[in-house]
């Protein structure tokens, strides 16, 4: 273990060509800086701010001396000037400033950043002692908690060391009074680094008053990973965090052990804290409305007992109208649970709801219940793979789940907690939505998936010379789409599954003024449709076409594109697939205005041509990029002109999540 001084000195590779150094600012209390090499104006590198890096610049095979200046400074305002520095041809080089400007030690650390005889599945981690607000430490390698294991020992400040190891994520201690104990743990993932390179990993702090150590990772590309110490875990405390999920219930304020101010100020419904520590005892939580006090509680706990290093989630259930306001205290505790599952922590949180069972009704799996008979303020812990889960609420016990929720929870960590509460509002018909409080805090509010008894339906406008709309459903006033403009569409909205009619007026119409009026139109149960409104108004051929978004039986790994002809200026046409690197082929032949077919093609970037005469030349040609498309959807793609050019035909690309894209011809 010693100082890395002399790594400036000559490569085993002698053959010809330049060096290569980068520089690092590491100088505590040091703001940007200039650096000057060979004492030459103007400086070869400006502005290089606190523990910023340069990329490698390349220098001939020879001694170089480097100044280092305040930014806009001067060679002759150098705070570090070093000695001549020898540069071996084809090796690389890090020179780093370190030191403290108030100490008056600032200097230049030279490092050679050298791979040979590295192993070929290995990286080379150079650890470097570059907080100069702390003496003589040992590093050590603690990520295996049971067996920690120094790797240096007495490392003075400037001093460095390497180790070769395999990328993968490293928790590494720096034990500052030689106990043997790390006072600082750093997690330093180092897991995609490529095998054959140098991390330099820097200890160094920064100029606070009451100085906080971080590791400073200098990565093989350049770019730099500020690494802060893991929070101290502390034996005598807890972690509580805080839920408000009390139906009726404004925003509150938590006081804990009856002490002002409160702990927690205006929590909404539905709203959730972080966690935060509490020594491990008992501890008394009352809740009153916000600006409240502790006097004024709608609830008052007993003593609930912390215990050491654990965590919790107090939820505030009930309903304020029914007088049954509570606190729920939950353990979010993962202490033998698989790490590669999660925990599903599930709670009867709805007091509008009665006992009820929980079902798994995943697509691809058999419906099965979870947990059974669970009753309101109960809760019951499942632990699952990460994934994407179907949940079903059966509220009257006769094994088919009344609705249904689904749960995405595929990018939840293995190792977590989830708590996932049944939630009723407020409203005069409670709506139930499942409530997932994450890892991190955060809340996800789950809305029950529609009924299947429901078809889905979605309207596109696309009537040339035709101004803003209003669509009606079955007559029925209000509109149930308003101000609806040329080549806009809506989301997908819920019908009961049968024969509806639909009427299209000017925006502020009525029924009585529409300009189209369709037949009953027998809408599915499950189905997902798009109506469509097309035509000329001057023409006038206004129409609705109802599309099928129909993918039940495509293939996983492909995309449906139903294209439709949807140009009143345009007579019968072929389609033709014409991307470059194919063989142009007709796709669609004959295909009339109002027509549309489908076609079962890969997510990919595909050139359309559009044959108006018939013989077998595109006319017009449009790149649709399809490759972002989700394999197992579908995409309308609809040839339309406008009323300003008739002849001017677009694509129109109506997305799987209803949004539009117009796309020019070529």
């Amino acid at each position: 273990m010693g100082d890395d001084d002399d790594a400036m000195g000559d490569d085993d590779d002698d053959a010809a060509g330049d060096a290569n150094i980068r520089v690092m600012h590491l100088g505590v209390g040091v703001p940007a800086v200039d650096v000057f090499v060979n004492e030459q104006a103007p400086a070869a590198i400006t502005d290089l701010d606190f523990r910023e890096t340069t990329a490698y610049v390349a220098l001939p095979e020879a001694s170089y001396s480097f100044q280092v200046a305040l930014a806009g400074g001067s060679v002759q305002d150098a705070a570090i000037t070093t000695d001549a520095l020898p540069l071996s041809a084809n090796a690389q080089y890090t020179a780093v400033a370190v030191g403290d400007l108030e100490q008056g030690n600032l200097e230049i650390l030279a490092l050679g950043d050298d791979t040979t005889d590295l192993p070929a599945d290995s990286i080379r981690v150079r650890v470097v002692h570059a907080a100069p607000a702390v003496g003589q430490v040992d590093i050590w390698n603690v990520t295996d908690p049971e067996n920690p294991a120094p790797l240096f020992e007495d490392v003075d400040f400037a001093a460095s060391g390497v180790a070769d190891l395999p990328p993968s994520s490293y928790d590494i201690g720096i034990d500052v009074d030689n106990d043997a104990v790390p006072d600082l743990t750093f997690t330093a993932d180092l897991s995609g680094i490529a095998a054959g390179s140098v991390v330099n990993v820097y200890a160094n702090n920064d100029a606070a008053d009451e100085p906080e150590v971080s590791l400073v990772a200098q990565l093989p590309d350049n770019t730099v990973a500020v690494i802060p110490a893991n929070a101290e875990e502390d034996d005598e405390e807890a972690n509580i965090r805080v839920l408000h999920l009390g139906v009726g219930v404004p925003e509150v304020d938590v006081f804990v052990n009856e002490q002002e101010p409160a702990a927690i100020t205006d929590l909404g419904f539905r709203a959730g804290t972080d966690y935060v520590a509490l020594p491990a005892d008992e501890h008394v939580f009352s809740v009153s409305l916000a600006g409240g006090t502790p006097a004024d509680a709608a609830i008052t706990t007993d003593p609930i007992a912390l215990a050491a290093g654990a965590n919790y989630t107090a939820a505030a259930i009930g309903d304020l109208e029914t007088g049954n306001l509570e606190i729920l205290p939950l353990a979010d505790d993962v202490t033998d649970l698989d790490d590669e599952n999660i925990r599903i922590q599930v709670v009867h949180a709805a007091p509008a709801v009665g006992q009820v069972d929980i079902w798994n009704v995943t697509a691809g799996s058999d419906p099965a219940p979870l947990l059974e008979d669970v009753d309101y303020g109960a809760h019951a812990t499942l632990d699952v793979p990460p994934a994407s889960y179907d949940l079903g609420i059966d509220v009257d016990d006769d094994a088919a789940p009344d609705l249904v929720f689904t749960a995405d929870l595929s990018g939840i960590a293995p190792g977590s907690i989830v708590n996932v509460f049944a939630n009723n509002d407020a409203e005069e018909t409670p709506e139930v939505s499942l409530i997932a409080q994450l890892p991190d805090s955060t809340i996800a509010v789950i809305s029950a998936n529609a009924a299947a008894s429901d078809a889905h339906i979605r309207v596109v406008h696309l009537g040339v010379g035709v101004p803003e709309v209003d669509v009606f459903v079955d007559d029925q006033e209000p509109a149930a789409i308003t101000d609806l403009d040329f080549r806009e569409g809506t989301d997908y909205v819920a019908l009961p599954a049968e024969e509806h009619t639909f009427a299209v007026s000017l925006a502020g119409g009525t029924p009585e003024d529409a300009a189209i009026s369709t037949d009953p139109i027998a809408l599915a149960e499950g189905a997902s449709y798009t109506a469509a409104a097309i035509g000329d108004l001057e023409a006038g051929n206004l129409s609705i076409l109802a599309l099928s978004d129909d993918v039940s039986d495509l293939d996983d790994e492909l995309l449906r594109l139903q294209v439709v002809h949807a140009a009143p200026a345009v007579g019968q046409v072929d389609i033709w697939n014409v991307t470059e690197g194919s063989d142009p082929a007709p796709l669609l032949e004959d295909v009339d205005y109002g027509a549309h077919a489908t076609l079962d093609v890969p997510p990919a970037s595909y050139d359309l041509g559009i044959d108006v005469d018939n013989d077998a030349s595109p006319d017009l040609v449009f790149i649709a990029d399809l490759s972002g498309v989700e394999p197992g959807s579908i995409v309308n793609v609809f040839a339309n002109n406008d009323d300003a050019d008739p002849m001017g035909v677009v694509l129109v690309a109506q997305l799987p999540d209803s949004s539009l894209g117009v796309i020019e011809a070529e």
